[in-house]
């Protein structure tokens, strides 16, 4: 996958999507790529996969419930301070979603 737009399969209790902003593509370009490829690879699928529906429903959520433009222009100062930022999407185990803003090391 590329390196602006990754899954993370960490075995962990709830589900994780990290999403990385790059200089040409903005936090909310990048998650909705990965959205639509994960929406696209799902329904080619003849089998269900629960992980794949978590993280189309963690992506949908930040897309749709989440103040994008924040992320987006926290992401873009980072980015202009020279620090690589990513977003940590995840779900928990009670369905509620935390957003938060990482630094690459």
């Amino acid at each position: 996958m590329p390196t602006h737009a990754r899954n993370t399969d960490i075995d962990m209790p709830h589900t994780i999507v990290i999403v990385e902003p790059t200089e040409i593509r903005c936090v909310e370009t990048v998650a909705r790529k990965m959205y639509w490829s994960l929406v696209d690879k799902y329904l080619g699928s003849k089998e269900q996969d629960p992980e794949m529906e978590e993280k189309i429903e963690l992506l949908r959520r930040f897309l749709e419930e989440s103040d994008v433009g924040f992320f987006r222009s926290k992401a873009e100062e980072y980015m202009q301070n020279g620090v690589g930022p990513y977003l940590l999407l995840e779900m928990n185990d009670d369905g509620t979603q935390n957003v938060k803003i990482k630094i690459r090391e």
